[in-house]
Parts: structure tokens; C-alpha cells; sequence
């Protein structure tokens, strides 16, 4: 499943919160199985970034809640890819929140939000991502509005 994984370690703040960007967590053809997967699950437009957000919402697929089970092969295996490299940088995991979807079409954007504390996994499971489309991941330290790390 795994390609030459490569990761970069940003820290974030005084509090020493951290990033890990991880690249080719997935072989070329790995993400093409998982994007292709993904295209079938249902979503529905009822999640927002924030409550001052609320009116305007994006695609999410909740694949497990707290207290729940993730059964969908993909997410357990890149959970436990997460929860190793996390072990191996000293970091523990802790419990798992939530396993979800969230889709983004051309004009969709999301608002500036927290996960709320924990850690947050991102893949990216695109087919084709072209330069042109931006599509910006941007993290802020915690109570400012100026960016500390932005992925483009």
C-alpha cells in the first residue's frame, strides 16, 4: 500500500504543536484504488467548518464516530500507518474520534477551522491534481490570524 513514505516535521507554535506531511504514503496506483472507491461512497451536504459557518456546508461521508468501528479496509490501514509513525516519533496517538469523507468540487471552499484537540490524518486521494487548481492546506498557530505553514 505504501510507497517511499518521506515526511517533514513543522512545529507549529510556542506551545510546540506539531505537523507531520507525510508524502507517498500511497503508491501511484494504491491512491488510484482508493480514489476510485471513494467516487462510490454516498455523501450529503450537511457539514460545515464552524456554527458561524453553518449556511454554508460541503460533502462529508461519516465513516465512524466515536465509539464506533471503522470497517472500510483503507481507513484502518492508513489509521494504523498514522498510529505507527506517530509511535515512532514519540508521539501517542489516543483514541480514535472519527473516520469521514469530506468532498470539495470546483468553487467549494472551506472556512478556516479547528479539529479541536487530538491529531487530524489527511489524504488527499485525488485521480489528477493539477498545480492550477490550488487547493491550499493552510495552518494557523492557535489565536492568530497570520499562517505558519501553508501546503500548496
Amino acid at each position: 500500500m505504501t510507497g517511499n513514505v518521506a515526511f517533514t516535521e513543522i512545529v507549529v507554535d510556542a506551545a510546540g504543536r506539531k505537523i507531520f506531511v507525510l508524502d507517498d504514503v500511497l503508491t501511484p496506483d494504491a491512491a488510484l484504488d482508493v480514489h476510485e472507491h471513494l467516487r462510490g461512497i454516498p455523501v450529503s451536504l450537511t457539514d460545515s467548518d464552524r456554527p458561524d459557518t453553518d449556511d454554508f456546508k460541503h460533502f462529508k461521508h461519516d465513516f465512524a464516530r466515536r465509539g464506533e468501528a471503522c470497517t472500510e479496509p483503507f481507513a484502518i490501514a492508513l489509521i494504523e500507518l498514522a498510529r505507527t509513525f506517530l509511535g515512532n516519533q514519540g508521539v501517542r496517538a489516543g483514541q480514535l474520534s472519527r473516520v469521514y469523507l469530506n468532498v470539495n468540487m470546483f468553487g467549494d471552499f472551506q472556512f478556516a477551522h479547528t479539529d479541536g484537540d487530538g491529531w487530524t490524518a489527511l489524504l488527499f486521494a485525488n485521480a489528477r491534481w493539477d498545480q492550477d487548481w490550488d487547493g491550499e492546506l493552510i495552518f494557523y498557530p492557535e489565536g492568530q490570524d497570520a499562517f505558519c505553514y501553508a501546503i500548496y
